[in-house]
Parts: C-alpha cells; structure tokens; sequence
C-alpha cells in the first residue's frame, strides 16, 4: 500500500460483536482481493440510527464522488457500519471520503482517504466526525491533522494499556423539564462506584450548515463523554444515566426495567440511547402508538421507462426519516402476479408515531450490492427543513378514526404527491447510441409571453432576467450532468439546440428545441440533464430531468421545458399544464373568463350509485386541489385528484367497483379549506 494504514476492530456495544485487532485473510485469487470497510460513527454528533445513510464517495474503484456510484455501508450493531468490496488488485483508482446523511442533514467528513495498494484482502477501519479534518492533540496541546488512523478511543487512553476506553451518549430531549443551563448530566455504573464522577459534555452539530439548519440541535440535547476503565473490571457493565439541577437533587432513570448492561472486552462506543427511553416529547399529541400502514405503489413508469427490473430489483417502502417516528421502518413490497402495483404492510415492524402527525417515506429500489432512492421531488411541500421535500409525505389519522393507513401511490402525473415513483439506472450503458433530443420551451414562452411573467436563476452570482424582451435572442443548451441528484449548475457537457421544428406534428417557430449526441459507453444507462437560456439555469430550483437510455442503437428524448418545476411557471393569470401540455388562462385584466364560484363546494350524482357517480366541486381561486375517498373508520380508500386547478367547477368520476357496499366520504382540500360529501355505494 502507498500508505500504511493502522486499524482496529471493535465491540459492538449493543449486539456485543467483537472486533479484534487482524491481519490480512489469504486470497484465493490472485488477480482480485476483497476490500471490507468498516466505519463507527459514534463521534458524528447526531442521532445516526439504522436508517441513517453512510456511505464513501470518491474516485475509489471507478466512482466519480457522486450518491449514485458511492458505496453503501450497512449498519451491523450500534454505531458499527460495513460493507465489502471485491475489487481487482493493484491501486484503488482514487480517494474517498465518508459521508453521512442524518437526521440534520449530509455531512462529509473532512478528512480524505488518499489512493492506495491492494495486494491482498484488506480491512479499513475508520472513525468519522464530519466536522474536524485538524484537533488539539490531548498530550501537546499542539493542533494536529488528522491521520487515516485516527482513533479517537486511543486518543482519551493517553498511551494507558491498563484500561480500555468506552464512549457513552445520551439524548435528553424527551425530559421536558431538563435545561442546559441548569443541569447536569452523568453516567453512574459499577466502573465508578455509582458516584457522580464522570460528567458528559454537550455535542455540537456536525453537518454543513450551509445546507439548511434541519431538524437537530445537537448542543441542546445530546451529551456523551469517553470513560476509562481498568481492563480488570472488563466483562458485564452495568450502568445509568442521570441527570442533576442546581440543588444536586439526582434524577435517575427509572422506566428502562433496571439498570442498562454491555457486556464488552476491548475499546468500544456504545449506541446513543434515549434518557429514561423517552423519545421527544410532544404536548399535544400524547404518547406514540403503533400504526399499520398499507402501500399499493404502481411501478407501471418505473418499468416502462428502464428504471425497474421486476425480474432482479425489489421494492421497499422506507418510512419515518428525520425523526416524523421513533424510528425508521423497512417494508419489503410485494410484486403481483398480474400487472404493476406493488403491495406490502409495516406488519410486525410496526411504525410507531403521534396522532394527526405527517410521517415522511420514500421507495427504494434493492439492487445487487445496495440500494437506490427514487427520484422524487414534494412540489407541493409545507414542512420545515432543507431535505423535506425529498420525502413523501403521508398524515396519521386522528385518534377517532383508528390506526390502519393506506397509501396509494398510482397516480400518472408529474405533479402529485402520489405519483408513481420513478429511478435512475445506473448500469453502464453497453454499446454507444446516437440520441436525439426533443425540448419543448412552450412552457416558458407561454409563461413570459403570454402571462406577461419571467424568470431569473435562484442561485447565481451575476442573474438576468429572462423575459419577453430577450427570450428569442438568447441561445437554449442542454447541460448533461450524470452524477448529480438535487442540484443546480454543476458543470457537465454542453450541447445546443435549434428550434427545427423536427418534432412530429409541429413546425419550425414552434418552439420545439432539438439537438442530437452519441451516448458513449463510459455513461450511465441513466442520465440527468437541465436546459440553460443565455447561459442562465433558469428552468428549475428543485430537480434535473432524469432519462433512462435504452441498450439500443437509437434513442429519443422528449421532455418539457419546466417540467422538473411546474409550479414555478404560474401567476395570477394563469399557468402552463404540463399534464396536458398546453397553457391555461384563469383571468383576463382581473375579470375571470368563466364565472367564479363564491365558494368552495362539493357535490355527487347520483347518490346512492352503482357502480360509478360524478364528483363535482368549485374552488374560487386557482390552486392545489385534493380529491380522497375515505370509509367510515377513517381509512382512505382512493385518491380521486391531486392537482393544479383553474378557479371554477370541475368534474370527476369516482368508481367503486372493488368496493364494498356502503357509506363512504369524498373530502375535498385547497390551500386551508376542506369540503366533504357523503355518498352512498349501493350493490
């Protein structure tokens, strides 16, 4: 190896896994070499739980420092993560960071692993921070750059080969009556006599604040301290949190059934725990309880658009990230006999949430070696936090109306919330392909010439306006960026385009951009790509179109310009539907071209029905309009519209075919106003 890399193995706290100090396994194969990475993330101040992501971005074998092409570790106990890699022998082709994505948002840690040698199998071990690439070295006082073997539990030892070292934390945030200020925090255990000896620390946040506060104050909850104990009392550790006021009045744990034990060997962290196991408290909505939550998911574009293999990719249904539960839950979907919906339960794994409380969840594909988010992107997102509108949103129903949810995510839209989901193939592209591409700009010439509106790039340190003075004189490109998921302006190759009018059924002037490339086979199946006028990254604030080419000599791409970010080509005159492609007007100098209703209403006939009735409903002013069908235990039972609407009176059907007979509630919502009409299903 290039550098000599000096690891150790550890204890798993939790599950008591040993690590032991190793040296390198014999191979079988000359010619490759299994490289295992194994990371503890005890001093990432933050609540890294299972559903957590870590992972290591870089140049390492092939990557290119992006999410998609990183490698993925798993969580095996506590704060342990690991994966391996089999990999050829020779140079590890680059350098690698490790990056966290947790409750606060993405870390990278600061400190980089350079290129290095495999001749043999090889174990990394790795401590990570996210915040310190340099520290004040605890014997000089001296401020010292981090090695790759860094080890923070050696460290806190002094050099001391009579103790081992083993790093406590706690999160207090469940404690209403706990103050920083004015309290203290200790761990009490047979290693100190019970006393009140070793005090914990307050953390700091260890993510990129440039990204978003989120959802984590670190420094107000989470305490932790690394303690020596002699190796002679090594074996079965029993100890308690408790915290002190001013008065020195000690509060103990109380509800954890006795006292908490580890059984442990060597150096070791211990996994965060709640103080007392008392998660965050909510005043409002009482103690979390256990709901079942039933997904039927449509992978009908998935499959269409070379995202989903039915054949070798698996479905899961991840929900409860960023702490909207008391922990995040997998559910394996099942794929159908017959058709493209895709059904599964939380059953035993059962989430546990509040009342009425919005719980976020996204689907991910399984594939060979790791796991795939879905590209997916909430227009329509009201909650707090940089990374919320990644995440699907799914509300809990209230207390009179049961713990049984169903999600229903079939929609074929491209704008609602419960659309079908869609993702990147990330296999390489086999052979080059010659691709045409066919941008349709309607959307924003409507949108400047039309409503009499324009646009400037959100994040630019030299923006222009683009308007119905300029929109024809400026150049229009496609800028193609493979490894990007959520990103604006990363350089990437450029292509221009003409408007040839080559598009079926339209003619030149029609402003229907073309351009066409040769897809080489160094890409991605998968690729990600934004339109620039003048220049200017104009067209979304949110998300690149994604494309999945086709293993085939030709391929074409057809997109709206916009599309990634419909709601941004709106006013108060109108908008462009990207559904139906084509531009609405909704008032004209403030007198509407219908006539407004004065207020929200909902109505269906017939009632009672069989097997179909017509849902009519007003809304006064344009804007998001939700149709759902509930029963009357609460449960939802179709989604009938979630949708961008014209002030006016709309109609649709809503059939009950696989339904029952009986008495069921269509509530209508738009902006702060819910209406709701009770039919009748008679069979």
């Amino acid at each position: 190896m290039k550098k000599e890399i000096v690891l150790y193995w550890f204890v798993s706290a939790i599950n008591m896994i040993a690590f032991q100090t190793t040296g390198f396994s014999q191979i079988q194969n000359p010619d490759s070499a299994t490289v295992t990475f194994k990371v503890n993330t005890a001093f990432v101040q933050d609540t890294v739980t299972e559903g957590s992501l870590v992972s290591i971005r870089g140049s390492v074998f092939g990557g290119d420092w992006s999410f998609e092409k990183g490698i993925k570790l798993k969580n095996i106990a506590g704060d342990y993560w690991e994966v391996q890699k089999k990999v050829p022998v020779g140079s590890s082709g680059g350098s690698f960071k490790i990056v966290t994505l947790t409750e606060s948002g993405l870390g990278w840690d600061r400190h980089q692993i350079a290129e290095f040698e495999i001749e043999k199998d090889t174990t990394l071990t790795l401590f990570t921070t996210g915040l310190k690439e340099t520290y004040t070295d605890p014997f000089t006082g001296a401020s010292v750059t981090r090695g790759d073997d860094w080890n923070p539990l050696e460290l806190a030892k002094k050099g001391d080969t009579s103790v081992f070292a083993v790093h406590f934390r706690v999160n207090m945030e469940g404690i209403r009556q706990f103050n920083l200020a004015n309290h203290t925090v200790t761990v009490r255990g047979g290693f100190n006599g019970w006393s009140a000896a070793d005090t914990l620390k307050p953390e700091v946040r260890h993510d990129d604040l440039t990204l978003g506060k989120g959802f984590y104050e670190a420094e107000k909850y989470f305490f932790s301290k690394t303690i020596l104990i002699p190796k002679a009392s090594a074996g079965l550790l029993k100890y308690k949190f408790v915290w002190s006021d001013s008065g020195a009045e000690t509060n103990w744990e109380d509800a954890i059934g006795g006292d908490r034990t580890i059984q442990f060997k060597s150096d070791t962290t211990l996994a965060w725990k709640w103080f007392d196991n008392k998660g965050p408290y909510c005043s409002d909505c009482g103690h979390p309880i256990d709901f079942k939550i039933n997904f039927n998911v449509d992978l009908k574009n998935a499959i269409k658009t070379n995202g989903f293999d039915p054949e070798n990719d698996k479905l899961i249904a991840r929900i409860g990230y960023l702490r909207t539960a008391l922990k995040t839950v997998d559910i394996q979907l099942i794929p159908p006999q017959i058709g493209t919906v895709y059904t599964g339960s939380t059953g035993a794994d059962s989430l546990f949430a509040y009342w009425e409380r919005v719980v976020f969840y996204q689907y991910l594909k399984k594939i060979p070696g790791g796991e795939l988010e879905e590209f997916f992107f909430d227009y329509f997102n009201e909650q707090p936090g940089f990374y919320a509108p990644r995440y699907r949103k799914l509300t809990l129903p209230t207390i009179f109306n049961g713990n049984e949810v169903v999600v229903e995510d079939l929609t074929d839209d491209l704008t609602s919330t419960h659309r079908q989901p869609v993702f990147r193939n990330i296999s390489p592209l086999p052979d080059s392909t010659s691709i045409t591409v066919y941008a349709d700009l309607r959307p924003v010439y409507y949108f400047v010439n039309e409503l009499g509106d324009s646009l400037a790039p959100e994040l630019s340190t030299n923006p222009f306006y683009i308007s119905k003075r300029n929109i024809s004189e400026l150049p229009v490109r496609m800028v193609i960026n493979s490894y990007c998921f959520i990103c604006i302006g990363l350089p990437g190759p450029t292509f221009s385009l003409k408007d040839d009018g080559i598009w079926p059924d339209v003619v030149a002037g029609d402003r229907i951009f073309t351009t066409s490339m040769i897809g080489r086979t160094d890409w991605d199946q998968g690729i990600e790509f934004s339109f620039t006028i003048g220049g200017q990254n104009v067209e979304s604030r949110n998300l690149r179109h994604l494309f999945n080419l086709f293993p085939q000599p030709q391929n074409e791409i057809k997109v709206q310009f916009g599309e990634t970010d419909p709601l941004q080509y709106k006013n108060e005159k109108g908008y462009w539907d990207f559904n139906a492609g084509k531009g609405v007007i909704t008032s004209v100098e403030g007198n509407s071209n219908t006539e407004k209703p004065e207020k929200f209403s909902i109505s269906a006939y017939p009632n009672p029905f069989n097997p179909a009735t017509l849902i009519s409903y007003s809304i006064p002013q344009s804007g998001k309009v939700s149709l759902k069908v509930f029963d009357l235990l609460g449960r939802q039972v179709a989604l009938l519209a979630e949708e961008i609407k014209p002030a006016g009176t709309h109609q649709i059907p809503f059939h009950g075919d696989d339904l029952s007979s009986g008495i069921y509630i269509v509530r209508m919502e738009s902006g702060s106003k819910t209406e709701s009409v009770k039919v009748i299903l008679l069979k």
